[in-house]
């Protein structure tokens, strides 16, 4: 799955465009993982992306965010570099912007665990010390986590869920942004919450790794949500 997403990879490169691995297909292979979901980021536009894999048929549904999906050779997304507006409903930006600088790109992301990106020749790109993070098993913001936090709230049930899954210490700053914006999860649709919460709860977690859902669900009061 590696190597095939390197050549999607290349094949943007070779239409003069930078292109790499990013989030948790890169993360999951530093640990060591199996990879789940493949994410690339580059700066071709949608249109060019759907141009150059037209030959794999390609999802274009979200192409105005900068979104195109593929289902073959391997199913992944690809996402053009952007930055992103004010947060107006907790959950989304207001707008985006289209750039062509991968470190612009990266400071919209949430975790610095989230944001490290490889090229085709494996590569990283860590601008934020999340290899570090890695190895320090720590849950850290990129950016003021109060500004995060306020701007997604859904972004307390993605710390949580990595935090078990990946046994991290949630950064203290994080940790204060968190229990200071928890109610902003009453804004969020029970659909948004649902999804989040089901991909905790379907996998096989050990005793510890519940107890531990115990303990942080009822550190930020929102152990009612995993419990429907």
């Amino acid at each position: 799955m590696l190597e095939e997403a390197k050549q999607l990879c290349k094949q943007l490169e070779d239409h003069g465009y930078a292109a790499y691995l990013v989030g948790g297909c890169v993360r999951d292979f530093l640990l060591g993982l199996p990879l789940k979901d493949i994410d690339i980021a580059t700066d071709a536009h949608s249109d060019d992306v759907a141009t150059i894999f037209e030959e794999y048929q390609p999802n274009s549904f979200a192409r105005k965010y900068g979104v195109i999906e593929l289902k073959k050779p391997l199913k992944c997304q690809i996402t053009t570099f952007r930055t992103e507006g004010n947060y107006l409903d907790y959950r989304r930006p207001s707008t985006i912007q289209f750039v062509r600088d991968v470190k612009l790109d990266s400071k919209r992301r949430d975790f610095t665990i989230n944001a490290l990106y490889m090229d085709k020749e494996g590569k990283i790109l860590d601008f934020f010390d999340g290899v570090k993070h890695l190895d320090q098993r720590k849950l850290v913001c990129i950016g003021d986590p109060m500004i995060k936090i306020k701007e997604d709230a859904l972004r307390i049930l993605r710390a949580i869920r990595f935090a078990i899954v990946y046994n991290l210490t949630i950064d203290p700053a994080l940790d204060t942004a968190m229990l200071t914006y928890r109610k902003n999860l009453d804004f969020l649709s029970i659909e948004v919450i649902a999804m989040e919460v089901h991909k905790l709860l379907k996998l096989p977690l050990t005793s510890d790794k519940a107890q531990r859902l115990m303990q942080l669900s009822h550190h930020y009061h929102c152990e009612h949500l995993y419990l429907k």
